[in-house]
């Protein structure tokens, strides 16, 4: 972890950061610890929406990874700047620690946020154009009459014109 830990800098993306954070907590703690630790800290309306299981899943809702990736890597963001500010961790009180916890986990969730509205807005039309989708959709035939398929039957005039080239390759010979 040193040599990351000497590569790992504020200007590195939040996304990145996460995945670094995750994967150095998942070593010693399972998913639902990091689950737990981020979502506990959450609203009750924000927990409601990634309840599992659910009976009718929630399409549009943001993944959870984005939100478990934002908020770690933006709280690991500022735990640099403050690591970076105080040389002696042995100095660092509690207070401090909290307030660049909870100054990370919001501005993560917030950049995760805005991530989500640029790309919810670049999908807004796909539900339009799948129900369009289904409305042309071939029929059957077309299914079962594809060109090079081997499980279909030759078609009548497809037959007669393989019967001709038959014949008149048996006459050339």
């Amino acid at each position: 972890m040193y040599p990351l830990n000497e590569q790992l800098s504020i200007k590195t993306p939040i996304w990145e950061l996460g995945g670094y954070a995750l994967d150095a907590i998942g070593r010693h703690a399972g998913q639902c610890t990091v689950r737990s630790w981020i979502f506990d800290h959450l609203p009750v309306k924000w927990r409601e929406v990634f309840e599992f299981p659910r009976p009718d899943p929630c399409l549009t809702c943001p993944p959870v990874d984005l939100i478990e990736h934002a908020s770690i890597g933006d709280i690991m963001r500022e735990f640099l700047v403050l690591t970076a500010r105080t040389r002696d961790l042995e100095k660092l009180d509690e207070a401090s620690i909290a307030q660049s916890f909870a100054t990370g986990a919001r501005y993560g969730l917030k950049q995760a946020a805005d991530l989500y509205q640029r790309s919810h807005a670049k999908t807004r039309d796909i539900p339009k154009q799948l129900a369009a989708l289904a409305a042309d959709f071939p029929s059957p035939q077309r299914f079962t009459d594809m060109p090079g398929d081997s499980r279909t039957a030759p078609k009548p005039k497809a037959r007669a014109r393989r019967a001709t080239k038959k014949k008149r390759r048996s006459q050339k010979r």
